[in-house]
C-alpha cells in the first residue's frame, strides 16, 4: 500500500431497528460482506422484546457492529435517530 496516500476514515452506519431481529442479522451480514470502506455499525434498539439485544450483544463481541444503543422505550425512528 502507498504511504502517500490518505488514511481513508471510517464512516458510521447508523441502523435504528425494533423487532426485527432476523432482518437486522441480514442487513448487518449484508454490509460486512459487501462494503469495503472503512465502516462501523452503530445499531440503535428502541427496546425490542424479540431477542434483538441478544444478538446485537453477540454482534459486538465477535466484530460485525460496533456500537448498540439502547433506547429505555420505543420512541420511534426519528427519536432514536
Amino acid at each position: 500500500m502507498n504511504d502517500k496516500l490518505p488514511k481513508l476514515q471510517p464512516v458510521s452506519i447508523l441502523i435504528v431497528t425494533y423487532n426485527r431481529v432476523k432482518m437486522l442479522e441480514k442487513t448487518i451480514q449484508y454490509i460486512n460482506d459487501r462494503t469495503f470502506y472503512p465502516f462501523r455499525i452503530i445499531v440503535v434498539d428502541n427496546c425490542s422484546t424479540d431477542g434483538t439485544m441478544d444478538y446485537l450483544k453477540r454482534a459486538k463481541v465477535v466484530g460485525k457492529i460496533f456500537d448498540i444503543v439502547c433506547m429505555p422505550e420505543n420512541l420511534g425512528q426519528s427519536q432514536a435517530i
